[in-house]
Formats: C-alpha cells, structure tokens, sequence
C-alpha cells in the first residue's frame, strides 16, 4: 500500500494513512494545503486516503452508497441517468468499489466545491426502530474541499474503471450533468430558503407565502421568466436557465414539494440551494422586495387577510365573546338535563365508557366521546404504536371514525400497523385477499394527514371541522404535539404558558361542541428519563436502573397538559431490559369522571400489556409466556416501535 501511496503522491494527489474506522492517523491539517511524501513505514496503518480538492488538483469524489438503496439499483439507475444525458461522460470518470458495495466517482475539475449531500431519502420505518431521531440517509454525496476518502488499495477497495494516477478533468458543464443527476434520487430538502423580510405585518390566518408554497404554480412562472424545460421524470422538472446553450439543465423542481434547487452559479439564485416557490417568486417578479411580493400574492387571492401592524388603542382589553339581551339567560346549564344526570347516578343507568376489548384496560380507561385525553411518555417507548392499537380496537368493536394528524410517521407506514392490528397477522404473511379486506375496512374508518405538510394547531382543528362535517368522525388522534408548528403571532401575542394554555383549551372545546374525542400524544422532557428506579422505591427489583415512568408535569409544556385534560395516560416501556422489553406499561394519572367508567391506577401497579401475534396485537401481561433465551416465533427480536 505504500508503495501505491508514493506513487499517487508522485501524480500530485495529497495521501494520508487511515485506521481500520476510516479516520485518518494523526492529524492531516497540512495534507490539505500542501503535498507532503507518504513516510508511513512505523506507521500501524490499515489503508490509503486521498485528500480531495485544491491540493490534489481539484480532485472531487462522489461516493453512491449502494448499501441505503431500497431498491438496491441506486448505482444503476444513476449511470442510466447520466448516460441519458451525455453518453460519453462515465467513460471519463474514475470508478472503485467500496467495501459496503458502493462506489467512488473520482475527477478533477476547474470549479469543485465543499462537501455536501446531494441525494436523501427519508428512513424506513424498521430503520428507525434502531435509531428513532434519525431521520434521513444519505444516498450520494460529494467529497471536496475540505474531505477525503478511503481508498484503493485499502483492503476490499477494488478499481472498476480507470486509474488513480490517470485521473481526467470534466468541464463544469459535465460536473452539472452529475450533480443534477443525483437530485434526481433526491427526497428530503432540509435547509430551503424562505421568504424573510423584517417589515413584516401582522398575519391573520394562512400568510400569501405559505399559502403560494401550498398551491402555487411556479413551473409557470419559471417558464415565463426565460427558463425552459429540458425534461422530466416521475420526480422532478429539469430546468435550462435562459440563454444556457452548453449544459443539459440548471436546476430542478420537485414536483411534490415545488422546491427549486440550483447548481448552476449562473442565475439569479445562489447555486446549490432549496428555494420555496414563494421565495422563488418573490426574486423573479420583485427582485427580492418581499414586501411588495406579499402584496402581490395577497392580490392575487393567496393567503388570508393582514392586519395593521399598529394595534389597537384596546388590543391588551379583553372583551366579552357573547352578547346578551336583558332577559337572555341561556349561559346557564339546562336544568332538566341536570336532573337527568342525577338520576340517572342515583339508577345505575349512566352510560360507560365503551369497552376497549382488554379486559384488564377497561377497569381503567374507557372510549369515551367528548373526553380530550392526553398520553405522556419517554420517545422510543412505542406510544403511537399503542395508540394506533386502540383506535383500531375502537373502529372494530364500535365502529369508531378516526382522523390521524401523525406529522412524524407516513400515512404508509401507519396504514400498515392498522392492516396488521386489524388481522393480527403481520402482512407478509396475509394474502392479497385479506390485505384488501383490511384496507377497505381502513379506508371506511380512518383518514390520515398528509406529512408531506406542516401544520399548526388551527390548521389541525380546521381539518377536524371539516372531517366531523363530512363523516361525523367520532376521534382525532394528534401525534406528537411538539411536531405542530407554532403560531407565531398568537406565541408572541400571548407568550409561551398562555399560548399553550389557549391550544389546550381549544382541542378541550372541539371534543366538547362535536362529542368528539382527542387523544394528544406528548413527549416528556429529557430531565424525567435521568430518574431511575433505585433500590428503596423500585416496584421490582428487576427494574432497578431503568429509568422510572414520566409523571404528568414532566410532559413537555408542563402542568397545563393535565390541568386541560380529561383523562391522562402514561405509557412506558423499558426498552433496554433483556426480558421485558415487550412488555408495555399504561398509567392512568388522572380520570376526570369515574362515574362513566375508568380509574387512576397506583404507581407500582400499571395495567401491562404483552405484544403478540408476530407484534401485531397486544394482550394481558401473563396471558403468554415471556421467552427470555428463545422468543416464540411469533415474536421478533424488537419490536417496531
């Protein structure tokens, strides 16, 4: 290796030894700015790096991990893509293999720049069962300026094309080929550059931004301002800015979120960026005056009304929401109905919450219209996962309609938890037949957001209205709050507590006009998971070092969330223990009315609940045998929280 490390270092490519972990061996700042000769031989090194850029004459790297194609054709497709572009351009690529079965796209070129990522696509469901907060992989990257790679000859490194010593410069023209390529595998946009302007007024409702990002056609514009399309696929538009006559295209639109991305350093645009559509509008129609472009928009019938920027004289006076006549008294309760109620307490007749099908839930919780539930918990410990269980027990033995505001999880991937749940089968061992049993049965009785979005809480309640209009939809299950956008004129307006005191109180009174459940998921603060059990106040000594159940002030906006609710559950899960980890526990902290049916339990005695059926249902703890060495196969190693 040693002897191919001086032999780079000779064609004025900057080395440097890396460990068995890819890191480099000692520090490697002077590599980057000069060629220094490979004298490794009391060196314990395991392979070769190239440092990319500048000093090794502008080399640039894209690397394709094979290893996060779902498909496993990433490689192929790409080449197909290039190919289709410029039939000659792979042929002047360097090309090696990687040990994870990816592969190095290696040249020089005039213009390269730093490191980025060029294609993402969002993780899987089960990859997210391993590591719940990551949220992408990366599927093409480059390595520039500032990067480097392991490299042939390192062990399991292999040369499919070219050599390292003959490595060919491409125009910018055909680095752009490549780049837009990429993007063309590209589904996640992270930092998209947003309208912003600092004379910004008072929004009442949807802003003409957010609303042109929803429903704009910036295709159009683009193409009246000189642009023109080169092509397209399933995902994306490729765009030709005006009077490029040497590049096959200059930017891309993606068709689901209408984010235009630039490589080409030749626009009005800062080149290898995300722009929203309003954004976009706002450079080519007002050259960046934001101001005059919310106007435009707002004349154009985008966005909901503006308010003056100057409150009024009474704006901190809080005024009365009702008008009453002199002999107006209908503020006041029924009093028939009153007496109803306490008749029907003194009879024995008062209606219950309906069942959950768990005999051991039900003494503690029940399905109760018009309640706001909220559920509290530690992340990762499967609360939608249960929650997802629960709406499907409600729609099968009650027919219950549910509307799902899951912002962090696919409608894809929830609608499978649901086909599973409703059979209590995993799918890949249904039949078509019995897939689309389920998902006629789903269609009937849940609709799903679409993630795609953003929403905040009035766009939550606004859906809401409009679903229990339409299907007079018995639940609505948000997940997770912290997930909502905030409102910030209301957040500004009112401060933190109050603002969250105002949402609360809000979901509280759509259950209550609709007889309409919510259940709100909500995620504990980070201080509540260091609290462990210990020795003293432990419920069993197999749980000592675990950490403890959330209590309700722990949730994430403290005591408010309780204060709000008419029931509230605590489900946990102790992820990390060899036995038990499937086992989930339900604490009920608080019941507001006992007398429809439900219970607090005590602290040291949870209702338990033990995953099933291949992880698609759940039972009384105790009902199976827990597998310590040997899971039934009915169980899987972990389950998909």
């Amino acid at each position: 290796m040693l002897e191919q490390a001086k032999k780079y270092y000779e064609h004025g490519i900057s080395v440097i030894p890396v460990g068995a972990n890819k890191l480099p061996i000692g520090s490697w700042t002077q590599n980057m700015k000069e060629l220094i000769e490979p004298k490794w031989e009391n060196l314990n090194y395991e392979g070769v790096g190239i440092v990319c850029g500048a000093v090794s004459g502008n080399i640039e790297v894209i690397d394709i991990d094979e290893k996060y194609s779902l498909d496993g054709k990433l490689f192929d497709n790409y080449k197909k893509s290039i190919a289709s572009v410029d039939k000659n351009l792979l042929a002047k690529l360097v090309v090696e293999n990687t040990p994870s079965g990816g592969k190095h796209f290696i040249y020089r070129c005039k213009t390269i720049g730093r490191n980025q990522k060029l294609a993402k696509r969002p993780t899987t469901e089960e990859e997210r069962v391993d590591n719940p907060k990551e949220k992408v992989k990366v599927l093409i990257e480059t390595r520039g300026n500032g990067g480097f790679i392991k490299a042939y000859p390192s062990p399991n490194y292999t040369m499919l094309h070219g050599d390292f010593t003959k490595i060919n410069e491409i125009t910018e023209e055909e680095r752009a080929v490549l780049f837009s390529c990429a993007l063309e595998f590209n589904g996640v946009f992270d930092d998209v550059i947003k309208p912003n302007y600092s004379n910004r007024p008072k929004q009442d409702g949807l802003s003409p931004f957010d609303d042109y990002n929803q429903r704009g056609d910036i295709l159009s514009v683009l193409l009246s301002e000189g642009w023109t399309l080169a092509k397209e696929n399933s995902k994306n538009y490729f765009l030709k800015r005006a009077g490029n006559t040497t590049s096959p295209h200059s930017a891309t639109l993606h068709k689901q979120t209408n984010v235009l991305y630039v490589f080409s350093t030749s626009t009005e645009f800062e080149a290898e960026k995300g722009y929203a559509p309003a954004t976009v509008y706002g450079i080519l129609k007002h050259n960046r005056d934001f101001s005059a472009c919310a106007k435009d928009l707002l004349d154009k019938g985008y966005g909901d009304r503006i308010t003056s920027q100057k409150p009024p004289q009474n704006a901190n006076k809080e005024v009365s929401k009702i008008k009453l006549d002199d002999e107006d008294f209908s503020f006041l309760a029924d009093k028939n109905k009153i007496h109803q109620y306490i008749q029907m307490v003194v009879d024995g007749t008062l209606p219950v919450g309906l069942e959950t099908g768990l005999h051991c839930l039900d003494n503690n919780f029940r399905f109760k219209r018009a309640n706001f539930n909220v559920i509290g918990g530690h992340d990762n410990v499967g609360k939608t996962f249960v929650i997802m269980f629960l709406l499907m027990q409600s729609a099968r033995l009650h027919g219950w309609k549910w509307f799902v505001v899951s912002v962090e999880n696919s409608a894809g991937s929830l609608t499978r938890m649901l086909v599973e749940f409703y059979h209590k089968t995993a799918i890949k061992h249904l039949s078509q037949s019995q897939i689309m049993d389920a998902m006629i049965f789903i269609e009937k009785h849940f609709d799903i957001v679409d993630n795609q979005n953003s929403y905040n809480y009035l766009d939550v309640l606004a859906m809401s209205e409009k679903l229990w209009n339409a299907k007079k939809i018995d639940g609505v299950f948000i997940d997770p709050y912290n997930a909502l956008e905030l409102d910030e004129g209301l957040l500004k307006t009112y401060g933190d507590h109050n603002y969250h005191y105002r949402v609360t109180s809000a979901f509280r009174n759509f259950t209550k006009k609709h007889d309409c459940c919510i259940y709100l998921n909500c995620h504990a603060v980070t201080e509540a998971l260091r609290r462990t059990w210990g020795k003293d106040n432990a419920p069993d000594t197999e749980v000592i070092g675990h950490p403890m159940p959330p209590k309700k002030s722990d949730i994430e906006g403290g005591g408010k969330f309780a204060n709000r609710a008419d029931d509230f559950l605590i489900i946990h899960r102790y992820t990390q223990h060899k036995s038990i980890y499937r086992v989930t526990e339900i604490h009920v902290v608080k019941t507001k009315e006992t007398e429809t049916g439900g219970k607090n339990t005590p602290l040291s005695e949870p209702i338990k609940l033990l995953l099933a059926d291949g992880n698609c249902n759940f039972v009384p703890y105790g009902f199976q045998e827990i597998y310590e060495e040997e899971p039934s196969a009915t169980f899987i190693e972990k389950p998909p929280f």
